[in-house]
């Protein structure tokens, strides 16, 4: 059984060897060619002096994957070995294999981020920062073990406190390098295990998400797009929707803001996780007084290239959502024009559009200057040149009907300088 196990894992990697040759090759060779470089980059950033900057990141980063992640599996199996080993006295076997794989596998990106964060590979006293990473990193792996296999608000409410514990003991520990405290996550490791004790209640569902991984892997293994469409087209349709336009109290004033709002939450989350991150990221190093980067250069002495750092991320973070929103007027906007009736005007559409992301765009520009401790003042203009930047994208975009990338690279260019008046 084991044999034809591994036989399957290898033909598998070798047929997405095949199919993505050339990202393999041209991987290897971006390797090559930029290692020296990033190792260079990574000394000078040198991240083992923000032990408490890194926790935190490795905190959210871990948040996503349990919270934001549907269908997320701790262990995996083939759904044929799943299938005709369930009732044999191999499946036990079979399935503490498949957990055992998933621990290594977390082993190795807790390594990973290990020497991302130190630069090392073997001192003794920086070792037992890897014990701290692999020890959180695989107690997430047990918590998202209990959250899939929890189907009561009970049973959620003790998944967020066992984080909550776990990342709080991750963070101290950390910081303060206590082996008290790296005792004390074994001992909630442990205590998971037995509270848990990785069975399932579910089998059939368990069976059912993991064929939907596998077909996903086999589309995406063999660059099946056809496949990749319908479980798109699939997915969609199955999805399950909280908020719906008709639960609301709808009149003729709020009906298209309400409509417009319904649309921009149910963002794909992927996005939503990636914007999130740029923004963490702009607090982080606008709040960072030592620079990342100790380079010098004449015209900059009097600027921090932390700013410089943080003006691009925000300026990214707030090109992408200007572009999303002209993109989805333009969008209504021709509908309208191939035959979708709406009883507004293109001033009330573009209006409700722009009361939207000014919510959007205003609680983020207010929630940065909070935390960078930016002048009032100047956050306040901040905030009032991005949103005449978004007015006049939205206007030109419902007036072109076509999005230009003369305009596109000026608004951005505005943007830029307007983000780089916050930080300074």
């Amino acid at each position: 059984m084991f044999k034809y196990i591994v036989m399957q894992k290898l033909r598998s990697a070798k047929k997405a060897l095949k199919v993505y040759y050339g990202v393999f090759l041209g991987g290897i060779i971006f390797f090559i060619i930029f290692a020296p470089w990033v190792y260079e980059i990574l000394s000078a950033v040198n991240l083992s002096e923000y032990v408490s900057q890194s926790s935190i990141g490795i905190v959210f980063l871990s948040s996503v994957c349990i919270f934001f992640r549907k269908r997320a599996l701790s262990f995996k199996m083939h759904p044929a070995t799943f299938h005709f080993s369930f009732n044999t006295m191999r499946f036990k076997q079979i399935k503490n294999l498949s957990i055992i794989i998933s621990i290594f596998n977390f082993l190795i990106i807790s390594f990973l981020l290990y020497v991302i964060i130190f630069l090392s590979l073997f001192p003794v006293f920086k070792v037992f920062y890897y014990l701290i990473i692999s020890t959180f990193l695989i107690t997430c792996l047990l918590i998202n073990w209990v959250k899939y296999n929890s189907r009561s608000i009970s049973g959620m409410t003790i998944v967020i406190n066992e984080f909550l514990i776990a990342s709080i003991l991750f963070y101290v520990t950390m910081v303060t390098s206590s082996p008290v405290l790296i005792v004390l996550q074994l001992l909630l490791l442990i205590l998971i295990i037995l509270h848990n004790h990785l069975q399932l209640n579910d089998w059939g569902n368990y069976l059912k998400d993991n064929s939907y991984n596998a077909l996903i892997n086999y589309a995406s293994r063999n660059r099946d797009i056809a496949l990749m469409t319908q479980i798109t087209v699939e997915h969609n349709s199955e999805k399950k929707r909280f908020i719906q336009l008709n639960q609301l109290t709808l009149k003729e004033n709020n009906s298209l803001f309400s409509f417009i709002m319904i649309t921009t939450m149910r963002v794909n989350k992927i996005y939503f996780v990636l914007l999130s991150l740029l923004i963490i990221f702009c607090i982080c190093i606008g709040n960072l007084e030592k620079p990342l980067i100790d380079i010098q250069v004449n015209f900059l002495e009097t600027i921090r290239l932390n700013s410089i750092l943080a003006m691009f991320l925000l300026n990214i973070a707030l090109c992408n959502i200007k572009e999303g929103f002209c993109e989805r007027l333009v969008s209504i906007l021709d509908k309208c024009r191939s035959g979708l009736f709406l009883p507004y005007s293109n001033i009330v559409i573009i209006r409700n559009f722009l009361y939207v992301s000014g919510i959007i765009l205003t609680s983020i520009l207010l929630l940065i200057a909070f935390f960078t401790q930016s002048n009032i003042l100047m956050a306040l203009a901040v905030i009032l040149s991005v949103n005449i930047v978004m007015l006049i994208s939205l206007c030109f975009s419902c007036r072109v009907m076509r999005r230009s990338w003369l305009f596109r690279i000026l608004s951005d260019l505005i943007l830029l300088v307007t983000c780089f008046l916050l930080f300074i």
